[in-house]
């Protein structure tokens, strides 16, 4: 995931954030590549200390304007197809 122009994030990406993770529990799956890892964030869902997850908060943020997802502009390109 990248800032919608590529180089900074907006003021009002960084404020959605904060209020989405704010006292939550967060989760992260790591996808190493090479020398680089690939960190995708997720928020607890339902109860208290489930392990349950929903979307990742990178797809959110995209989802909501804020970013660009390499993932979600694949599954577009497939579905015009």
């Amino acid at each position: 995931v990248s800032p919608v122009d590529g180089s900074e994030w907006s003021s009002e990406a960084i404020s959605w954030f904060q209020d989405k993770v704010e006292g939550r529990s967060l989760y992260a799956r790591l996808y190493p590549k090479r020398t680089t890892v690939m960190v995708e964030l997720f928020m607890e869902k339902g109860k208290l200390g489930a392990m349950r997850r929903g979307p990742s908060l990178s797809e959110r943020l995209a989802q909501n304007g804020h970013a660009k997802h390499a993932r979600m502009r694949t599954i577009r390109s497939l579905k015009s197809k």
